[in-house]
């Protein structure tokens, strides 16, 4: 759960409000995307349990379909997906950091996001140990934040009065061509949001017992964090309209804190 929970539920939310129409299409491919996922993870975790090695992912691909397309994988997971990855959150923190330290303090975003990466590769170069630890804090951390932003939302913000419905941003015509067009614009908008199980495969060999613990552990992460992003959407929605998220896409997360804990929760 804790690599796939990341700044993508702060951004999403307002990308999808210029696809979906109404409210109960946002919750439709947050859940949609959260069962795709899902048997992603599951098909994952028992190719990985019959390989259970390091980078289990590759050895899946070399069994499967050769050698050659096994280099090829790692070969993009290794210079361009990875780094990208990594660079395009490292960016999203720095800019975060800087933003939340307020004054200019002579450190600039790119700064502060290499400086995470640094202290996150030196964690993993300790061990799978300290590694999974820092994991599970972390994990426990964003859930804690998310979970208050729910429940504050619920008891200490009141409702937003949507204004008359109407078509969405983006108007789909009633058949199936139409629908079929929704559909893949809004798993276009959501599904990289649960990226990142995939990554489990890395440790397979480092899992004790993993044909029983990588379905499980992947099973009960996919469904808790489509439940987590279910209930986040719900308080955004109550706090923050559809027709609010499209005018400012970027401001739903900020507003809806904002709303529930004042200037400093915004902040935060």
């Amino acid at each position: 759960m804790g690599d796939m929970l990341g700044t993508g539920i702060f951004f999403t939310p307002g990308e999808l409000a210029a696809v979906a129409e109404t409210p109960s299409q946002v919750y439709f491919f947050w859940a949609l995307c959260g069962g795709i996922t899902l048997c992603g993870a599951l098909t994952l975790a028992e190719l990985t349990a019959l390989l259970p090695r390091a980078g289990a992912s590759y050895h899946v691909i070399r069994e499967g379909f050769g050698p050659f397309w096994a280099f090829v994988k790692i070969w993009v997971e290794m210079w361009v997906s990875g780094p990208g990855s990594v660079a395009g959150v490292a960016v999203i923190l720095g800019e975060f950091t800087v933003r939340l330290r307020g004054a200019p303090s002579g450190v600039s975003a790119t700064t502060w996001g290499a400086l995470a990466i640094a202290v996150f590769a030196a964690v993993n170069l300790c061990g799978v140990v300290w590694g999974g630890r820092t994991q599970v804090v972390l994990t426990i951390v964003k859930v804690a934040g998310l979970l208050a932003l729910v429940l504050g939302s619920l008891l200490l913000a009141a409702p937003a009065v949507p204004a008359a419905t109407g078509p969405g941003a983006t108007a789909h015509e009633a058949s199936l061509l139409g629908f079929v067009r929704l559909v893949g614009l809004g798993v276009a908008a959501v599904l990289f949001t649960y990226d990142g199980w995939i990554d489990v495969s890395h440790v397979g060999g480092e899992v004790r017992e993993p044909a029983r613990h990588l379905p499980l552990a992947l099973g009960l992460g996919v469904g808790g964090l489509t439940l987590l992003y279910l209930l986040v959407n719900f308080a955004y929605l109550r706090i923050v309209p559809l027709e609010a998220m499209r005018a400012a896409p970027a401001a739903v997360a900020p507003a809806v804190a904002l709303a529930t804990f004042g200037p400093t929760g915004g902040q935060v």
